[in-house]
């Protein structure tokens, strides 16, 4: 791992993590908290369907670690400090759990830490996760900052500081979407109150009874229920019996949550929470899927988080300036498998890809062969550094299209 980032030894203890909890918050916003009920963004179930579903398909992409080759463009490396990275960053964590938790720290509070472990030579031995609760920012008057884990203050180049949603005047720390979301988040819960009491506590069936009978046997909601209970209530699956001529029936529609229009307030506050944190509405029930819009949310929300975690990372782990981590985003497309192959065939026939990166494409593994990794263009595939060589091209060859001696 001699890429990664050495330092001096330091003599210091782990530090003593104090979880703080506490949050600054208005008296309106505690009034109306108390009087109205207040939910955590990560216990609401919209907000969790966004968070995780984003969280899920960030860590499932590998990371490499790459180097800038000159003219042949950038190579992936594989050593002790790649494996490190993208299999087992941390003895009790994998690569997909730690991401996994760091994006959903990510988006739910604006920060998430890492605090890198290194050994006497340092070299990077783990990655820690920290509680963002527990890490503490303060403003340096150059414009950076200190950081404060428990009792122990940091240099900024010594914490991993993944960062979403700036602040404005503190471009190093995040900020959650708990205020733009505080109202809608209100709103659906609202709608969720009244429909359940609308199918509980206020549901009223769709029938009049008429009595013929003395007014005063009426007048008490006791002789209400007494005369209901002796001719109307019927046991489950029964129909109603009872003498021609003492009741009539009639029959009227009740009031559905399509006439107070709940459905469609509740989809809009849910199109708003989806654009919000950035995902497709069909994740959260609205619409049907669309592949198109699946992979537009790939580049628009994936791949800026995806930046985020793999530029700190290069900047806090590598020294050398020709590497850098990158995360496989290409891995997360959706494609018709027809449509992809049909692309690669055309890749191959232009030496962009060898036969092993289709047979990749298709499921299968590589051979490893080497007229398999050779990469070859045109209808006779012939070799791509022999492209210039064809009899079509050469000038002066004999009858058979050999070049002149």
């Amino acid at each position: 791992m001699g890429s990664s980032r050495k330092r001096k030894a330091k003599v210091r203890s782990e530090p003593e993590l104090s979880v703080n909890k506490s949050m600054y918050i208005s008296l309106p916003e505690f009034l109306q908290a108390q009087s109205e009920g207040y939910m955590p963004l990560h216990k609401h179930p919209d907000v969790k369907v966004c968070v995780k579903k984003i969280a899920d398909l960030v860590s499932s992409m590998p990371i490499y670690q790459m180097q800038n080759a000159g003219s042949i463009g950038n190579v992936r490396l594989v050593d002790k400090l790649s494996r490190k990275i993208d299999i087992d960053p941390n003895p009790y964590l994998t690569r997909k759990t730690l991401i996994y938790k760091c994006v959903e720290e990510l988006l739910l509070y604006g920060n998430s830490f890492l605090l890198p472990a290194h050994d006497r030579e340092g070299l990077l031995q783990e990655l820690r996760p920290m509680e963002s609760r527990a890490v503490s920012l303060y403003p340096l008057d150059d414009g950076g900052y200190k950081v404060k884990i428990g009792n122990i203050d940091f240099d900024s180049d010594e914490i991993i500081n993944f960062v979403n949603n700036p602040c404005y005047d503190r471009p190093w720390q995040g900020k959650s979407y708990r205020v733009q979301l505080s109202d809608v988040l209100r709103n659906i819960k609202q709608s969720n109150d009244i429909k359940s009491d609308f199918y509980t506590k206020h549901y009223r069936p769709g029938l009049i009874f008429f009595f013929n009978g003395d007014s005063d046997a009426f007048s008490s909601e006791a002789e209400r229920d007494k005369t209901f209970e002796k001719w109307v209530k019927t046991k489950p699956g029964q129909p109603y019996t009872f003498p021609e001529g003492l009741i009539s029936v009639e029959k009227f529609q009740n009031m559905s949550l399509s006439d107070i229009a709940i459905n469609e307030s509740v989809q809009l506050d849910k199109r708003f929470i989806a654009a919000l944190i950035g995902v497709p509405a069909f994740f959260l029930g609205i619409g049907e899927y669309n592949e198109k819009e699946y992979n537009n949310f790939i580049d628009t929300t994936i791949r800026p988080i995806a930046e985020i975690l793999q530029q700190e990372l290069t900047k806090k782990l590598l020294i050398a300036s020709d590497r850098f981590f990158k995360f496989n985003i290409n891995s997360l497309k959706a494609f018709d498998m027809d449509s992809r192959l049909s692309s690669m065939y055309e890749g191959k026939a232009m030496g962009v890809f060898n036969a092993d990166e289709v047979r990749v494409v298709a499921g299968y593994e590589p051979t490893g062969l080497p007229e398999m990794t050779e990469y070859t263009m045109l209808e006779n595939y012939i070799p791509v550094k022999d492209a210039n060589k064809q009899k079509k091209l050469l000038q002066g060859g004999d009858k058979n299209g050999n070049a002149d001696s």
